[in-house]
């Protein structure tokens, strides 16, 4: 399921591991986030042009809760449907080597679960479709136990996802 945003800009981005661009967008409720552009993507936006994007995520150290009751006792302190983009701001405001990335902190309901047959050890073994603040995202994963439409998930996600014009 796509998502549309209002796009704002696209800036350079390069860690050890991938080289390209950030789009760097908003979501309806205006909560800004970045998205790594696939090379796919439409680099002809402009400021303030409606996008739409099926955005995807590795999501790392997830937690899963059988309920909401099950969610609101553990040591969370963010509502069951929340995201934190950390990638757009720093956390700490005088922190002068911040570069923008397109990780987010989030938690969510989860639409769909699939299992994934894992070759290596750690390697994401769920694509699962969550309902966070403000999207829909597909997110990549390693959990152990057993994750379901219905559960709560928490963790942090690196996005990804082509750009497409609206």
């Amino acid at each position: 399921m796509k998502t549309a945003f209002t796009f704002h800009d696209f800036i350079q981005y390069d860690d050890r591991n991938d080289h390209g661009f950030l789009a760097e967008l908003e979501t309806g409720d205006g909560v800004p986030v970045n998205v790594f552009a696939e090379p796919d993507s439409c680099f002809d936006l402009k400021e303030g042009d409606p996008c739409e994007v099926l955005v995807y995520g590795v999501c790392n150290n997830v937690s899963v809760f059988a309920t909401e009751e099950e969610y609101g006792t553990s040591d969370i302190q963010m509502d069951v449907i929340a995201m934190i983009p950390a990638g757009t701001f720093p956390l700490d405001p005088d922190d002068e080597d911040f570069k923008p990335s397109p990780w987010i902190i989030y938690s969510g309901r989860v639409i769909q679960a699939e299992k994934l047959e894992a070759k290596e050890e750690n390697r994401p073994n769920y694509f699962i479709v969550v309902e966070t603040l403000g999207m829909i995202t597909g997110l990549y994963t390693h959990f152990d136990g057993e994750i379901k439409p219905g559960n709560i998930v928490h963790g942090t996600a690196w996005l990804y996802g082509n750009i497409e014009a609206k």
